[in-house]
């Protein structure tokens, strides 16, 4: 198994502390990851301007990820421009999954297969790995417990933080489905 490993997910990782860090630890013991120049730029970028504190877990796994180059072409309007590199790498690379937590590019696509690579969300490859008698969590006793833990990986992202990020950055619209449960929420 090879994983491709979008920005999003070197973010989250860059925590030691993280699910996807502990998942990402799985996935580096039983198989591969890999990224690209495109997938780290954005990554320091991002921990640089939001979370500075976590450059050194950034580090370390940029000492234990290699990072690629390639490309393959990517058919027009399939994703926007910048998440065009993205694709591109992991199919050039060979990998059997882009792992993404970009629901607003990539959420369409989950479960499927582009230029020949399963498309996943931290959910989606917890599962998968579980299901075929991987231990992520060498500490949990059976499957459902290591499957209440891959329960701490969100498909979806935390509550938008507010608009003004800092570094001239505004955050993204929520979704219109999240939209609509907070306002039902608020009425109760």
């Amino acid at each position: 198994m090879r994983v491709f490993l979008d920005a999003n997910i070197l973010f989250s990782a860059a925590d030691p502390a993280s699910a996807s860090r502990q998942l990402l630890e799985g996935v580096l013991s039983h198989g591969e990851a890999v990224t690209n120049g495109h997938a780290w730029e954005e990554a320091w970028r991002n921990l640089d301007c939001k979370r500075p504190d976590l450059l050194d877990g950034l580090r370390d796994l940029a000492s234990r990820i290699p990072q690629r180059h390639g490309a393959v072409p990517v058919p027009p309007g399939l994703l926007p421009d910048k998440d065009v590199p993205v694709l591109a790498g992991a199919g050039a690379l060979a990998c059997t999954h882009l792992w993404t937590s970009d629901r607003r590019h990539f959420g369409s696509h989950y479960g499927k297969m582009l230029l020949g690579v399963r498309v996943v969300s931290s959910v989606m490859l917890a599962d998968e790995l579980l299901a075929a008698g991987w231990r992520l969590w060498p500490e949990a006793g059976d499957r459902s417990e290591a499957t209440a833990r891959a329960g701490g990986l969100r498909d979806h992202p935390q509550p938008y933080p507010p608009p003004e990020l800092g570094c001239g950055m505004t955050a993204p619209k929520p979704p219109a489905e999240l939209r609509l449960k907070r306002a039902r929420t608020a009425k109760r």
